[in-house]
C-alpha cells in the first residue's frame, strides 16, 4: 500500500513509463501489420488479375483467345 505522496508520485511515474513503452510497442506492431496488409492487398490484386487472364484464355471466345505462336 502507498503511504506517502512521494511514493504515490513515484508509482505514477513508473506506470507512465510503462504505458509509454507499451504504446510505442503497439504503434510499431500496428505499423508492421499495416505494411503487411498493404503488401497482401497488392499481391491479391496481382493474383486476381492473373486469374482473370488465365480464365479468359481458357474460356474466352475464339476471337479473344491468344495465339500461342504470338
Amino acid at each position: 500500500m502507498i503511504s506517502t505522496l512521494p511514493q504515490a508520485l513515484e508509482l505514477l511515474a513508473q506506470k507512465d513509463v510503462q504505458i509509454s513503452e507499451l504504446t510505442a510497442q503497439k504503434d510499431a506492431q500496428i505499423g508492421e501489420l499495416s505494411r503487411k496488409i498493404e503488401f497482401l492487398q497488392r499481391q491479391l490484386t496481382t493474383l486476381q488479375h492473373q486469374m482473370e487472364q488465365m480464365l479468359r484464355r481458357l474460356y474466352g471466345r475464339k476471337s479473344e483467345r491468344l495465339n500461342p505462336n504470338q
